[in-house]
């Protein structure tokens, strides 16, 4: 039988998936600088023109497997029961990105910016709700975005960074809690104090 490029047994469907999984690997283990169309040749066994057939190019590629990654991170996220008060799903949402960027601290580089604090099912929503609520000014929206994704960030990347550290196993939750009740004193238990 003679060799092709192309995937006779698969259709284009399977094909891109095992693709991706094959791509997911490369980046759990070297990060997305690694990932190169011949990385993932050899891998998945397809040739680099199948590649290119299936995704068009390395950026093809990269922006199918962060729609991929960012897929699952927002279904964990609309796992989470929503228990009412925006400020603690923001705690529950926070726990759950922490979470996955220890999990998979290279996937999390692929999709934090585009998720935490700008996609529907971030963190924008509920400060959204906070606002709305009274319990947040409006000039405060963006120092509390940025304070918290700074925050997450090192949270996640830190350990990733320094393993020989013992990091505290509560270090995440204690930081959330003190960040919060930092930006938003005398409202984290609840609604904002009235004025006089």
């Amino acid at each position: 039988m003679p060799h092709t490029d192309r995937a006779p047994r698969r259709d284009a469907s399977e094909a891109r998936e095992a693709v991706l999984d094959c791509a997911a690997g490369i980046v759990d283990r070297v990060g997305h600088q690694g990932l190169t169309i011949r990385a993932v040749a050899a891998e998945s066994g397809l040739t680099a023109p199948a590649l290119y057939e299936l995704f068009g190019d390395k950026a093809g590629l990269m922006n199918a497997l962060v729609h991929r990654v960012s897929t699952s991170l927002v279904e964990r996220v609309r796992a989470l029961e929503n228990p009412g008060d925006p400020l603690d799903y923001v705690r529950l949402v926070l726990r759950e990105l922490v979470r996955f960027g220890r999990e998979t601290p290279n996937r999390y580089q692929l999709v934090e910016a585009l998720f935490s604090f700008e996609g529907e099912h971030g963190l924008r929503r509920p400060l959204l709700e906070l606002f709305d609520n009274g319990r947040i000014a409006d000039h405060e929206i963006e120092t509390i975005r940025q304070s918290l994704w700074t925050l997450l960030h090192g949270l996640i990347s830190m350990p990733a960074m320094r393993p020989d550290v013992a990091w505290r196993e509560d270090l995440a939750e204690r930081a959330f809690e003190a960040m919060l009740n930092g930006l938003l004193p005398g409202r984290v238990g609840g609604e904002a104090p009235k004025e006089d």
